[in-house]
């Protein structure tokens, strides 16, 4: 193992003389045979899906369905670590189908780090800051995976018959109208101001419009010429200097409804979601907790279920085992490294 890769590990930048003293240290207590294998993340789903716990759980989601056309939820448990992240990703690659993971506040930034570095291209979004990309995924059809808190699955949301209003197209050297787009502005929650600086606003300049779609990365400059879009950059609210340019882009209105919105009560995320999605849920201790846990069973009664616990008999066990925390003490790592050495394992 080299300077970088263990220091990587152990959270101590190479260049520190404390960390190259403790190297020479290990390196005289590891076995020369000892390797150190890199897996990345697509290896270790690949290893999931091989398992026999995972096996099972998938056969069971695919018939999860009673005779009465309820899904009744599968339960799982042995799931230590990133392990749980691993699994959510390896059943959105391979169900071909929305997942809708729900998770208490403990794990929520776990799920939050982890997903965003598996799924770095696929469609993934957390309800807290990106409801209207995810429900404007939704409404396109396309399969996102979706992280979503208790608190945040029953917000108050805009009709479903409605949303299709609240996307707006842009295309560079394709016609979208100067004057229709400042009209969906306007109708859809943005407030014009002197320079964007945050979600929901925009200006108009003549012919350029500065928007802060909401739920968005970035905002975004579009340029005219008449009703065309002429350019698409990306800018700095700081500087107000553009940045990326890009051909297409899609802004999205807000989605919580205004006072005078004709939405019907009780209009929540579960009922964007199609009957195909799996609802994922994970701490099933702040669930019961939940001042409102009849209304968020009643809303994901309809999907198919996995419920993750902490122990259980009758569920589906992966059997992992939590991971040992080093705390920088490179002798108990030394000490652990020849220990899996010696059992023939690869570490």
């Amino acid at each position: 193992m080299d300077e970088t890769a263990f220091c990587r590990i152990t959270g101590i930048k190479h260049e520190n003389m404390f960390c190259q003293l403790h190297m020479k240290t290990l390196s005289a207590s590891i076995p020369p045979a000892t390797e150190v294998l890199k897996r990345n993340p697509a290896m270790l789903a690949g290893e999931l899906q091989q398992s026999g716990a995972y096996i099972h759980l998938k056969k069971r989601i695919e018939e999860s369905i009673d005779p009465k056309g309820n899904p009744a939820p599968v339960e799982v448990t042995g799931l230590n670590g990133s392990l749980s992240s691993i699994l959510a990703w390896s059943l959105f690659s391979e169900l071909n189908c929305p997942i809708l993971l729900v998770s208490g506040q403990t794990s929520f930034e776990k799920y939050e780090n982890d997903l965003g570095g598996l799924l770095p291209n696929a469609p993934f979004h957390t309800i807290s800051d990106e409801l209207p990309l995810a429900l404007g995924a939704l409404v396109q059809k396309k399969i996102p995976l979706i992280l979503s808190s208790f608190d945040d699955l029953l917000q108050p949301l805009s009709a479903p018959s409605e949303a299709v209003e609240k996307l707006f197209t842009l295309t560079v050297d394709k016609d979208a109208g100067y004057e229709k787009l400042q009209s969906f502005l306007a109708d859809n929650g943005f407030e014009q101001r002197e320079f964007v600086e945050d979600e929901g606003e925009f200006s108009v300049r003549g012919s350029i419009v500065d928007v802060y779609s909401f739920g968005a990365k970035a905002p975004l400059r579009i340029e005219f010429f008449g009703n065309a879009v002429s350019s698409l950059r990306t800018f700095d609210i700081n500087s107000q200097l553009s940045q990326k340019t890009v051909t297409t882009a899609e802004l999205t209105g807000s989605f919580i409804p205004g006072e005078n919105s004709p939405s019907p009560a009780g209009t929540v995320l579960a009922d964007y979601l199609p009957l195909s999605t799996v609802v994922i849920i994970d701490d099933n201790i702040e669930l019961s907790a939940f001042e409102n846990t009849d209304s968020l069973e009643a809303s994901l009664s309809g999907f198919r279920q996995i419920r993750i616990k902490p122990a259980s008999g009758t569920a589906i066990d992966f059997h992992s085992t939590p991971q040992e925390k080093y705390n920088a003490n490179f002798r108990l790592l030394a000490s652990r490294l020849q220990k899996e050495s010696g059992s023939g394992h690869r570490t």
